[in-house]
């Protein structure tokens, strides 16, 4: 350990929740997130069909026509996709990674860290070339689970994947802060 790190991790939040946050429940992933946050809410997936799914879930939650939806297909553990994805978004003052895929094993882990990576760093990237840094606060949500405290039987990909999130957090909330 380096002599100028902490020797334990100070808290990154003042309230740790321990249950599903309303907000970023499935179905309702992004919904909460643009609730009194912003006019425009850009969502990605693989699907066009998924993308549709939360659109109306983001309508019932906050009422049709109250929140611009954009919706871009890709995968965000894409390098290139995630640059779509940022290209079309604008000015990013909230990130929400909550990525996930149960039906192959690398591919779980890969779009766990890396869909939360990318959208990290080309969030990192925009802000640092728009000046020196942010005017305000940015805000980054990365979703976990309770999974990362554990070992269950069939969840090789998706748990070390949730430790890996929970750590690259935690490095996030040292190097920029």
């Amino acid at each position: 350990m380096s002599p100028s790190a902490p020797p334990t991790a100070a808290p990154i939040t003042k309230k740790t929740q321990s249950d599903v946050y309303p907000a970023i429940a499935s179905k309702g992933a992004l919904a909460g997130s643009a609730t009194g946050l912003s006019v425009l809410v850009v969502i990605t997936s693989r699907t066009s069909a998924q993308l549709d799914e939360v659109e109306q879930a983001i309508e019932q939650a906050v009422g049709k026509g109250k929140v611009q939806v954009v919706k871009v297909v890709g995968d965000v553990a894409c390098k290139s996709d995630v640059g779509k994805l940022f290209d079309q978004a604008g000015d990013v003052d909230v990130l929400l990674n909550n990525s996930g895929d149960p039906e192959e094993w690398w591919k779980t882990y890969e779009v766990n860290m890396n869909g939360t990576y990318l959208p990290t760093r080309e969030l990192l990237k925009c802000t640092h070339a728009k000046s020196s840094g942010a005017a305000h606060p940015l805000t980054i949500v990365n979703t976990s689970s309770i999974g990362a405290a554990g070992t269950r039987l069939g969840f090789s990909p998706y748990q070390p994947g949730k430790t890996a999130i929970n750590l690259f957090t935690e490095f996030l909330h040292f190097e920029y802060r």
